[in-house]
């Protein structure tokens, strides 16, 4: 017969996990905030990839405590649920990190290759900064539900994300429409262009968190092609 599951010190057990995921949120807003901070970029770029790296090493951390309570604890129902929702978010989380830091890159590139005292079209910079605030306010949104339990604000979160993908795509038409000399020539609108399809995904990939809790408290998915219903 196999031992029966260790359940003493769960409760300690998840409070340690989400002190870890606490964290881990905590790298990835800091590495969306810095990677538009384009008056010092060159700093935030190298700011974002030690942000990635450590974000990284500690999904590698994060992956080995929550199989260590798998593997001890053997929750079961919510707690499982919430457990297996975790395991899920490393990878979505250390993805958004690297999402950050190839912004930051995507920004040094572009004024790399500006000439001297050139800016970003007021057009394309208004939408990747809303893009940018959107993201912002997802990934607290998530936070708040994967580390204090809120629930998924379903309504809220589907109105941003479809904000979200408007703005990218007036964004990209505005880039289509701009002369290359104003976006650093044909590199330079790729260079914009891949920014902002970055924040598109970062959308993509919050809203598959904010699925995760949602089944780990709900045990049902989002349906998000019905708005939610």
């Amino acid at each position: 017969m196999s031992p029966p599951p260790v359940r003493t010190n769960l409760d300690e057990r998840m409070d340690v996990l989400r002190g870890m995921m606490e964290r881990f949120f905590e790298m990835v807003h800091d590495a969306y905030s810095i990677a538009f901070q384009t008056d010092r970029i060159h700093e935030a770029v190298e700011e974002s990839a030690n942000l990635r790296d450590d974000a990284a090493t500690h999904a590698e951390r994060l992956a080995r405590e929550l199989l260590l309570v798998l593997t001890l604890n053997q929750p079961l129902l919510q707690d499982l649920r919430v457990i297996a929702a975790s395991l899920r978010s490393v990878d979505v989380l250390e993805r958004l990190a690297r999402h950050a830091r190839d912004i930051a890159e995507l920004h040094r590139d572009w004024q790399d290759r500006a000439k001297k005292e050139a800016t970003i079209p007021e057009d394309v910079s208004s939408g990747l900064q809303k893009m940018h605030s959107i993201v912002l306010d997802l990934l607290s949104m998530a936070k708040a539900c994967h580390i204090e339990g809120e629930d998924v604000p379903v309504d809220r979160i589907l109105a941003l994300h479809s904000e979200l993908n408007e703005t990218f795509g007036i964004t990209i038409g505005h880039l289509l429409e701009e002369s290359k000399s104003e976006v650093a020539g044909r590199e330079g609108r790729l260079l914009l262009a891949t920014s902002a399809r970055r924040l598109e995904r970062s959308g993509y990939n919050l809203m598959r968190l904010f699925d995760l809790w949602h089944h780990a408290k709900t045990n049902t998915w989002i349906r998000f092609e019905s708005g939610g219903k």
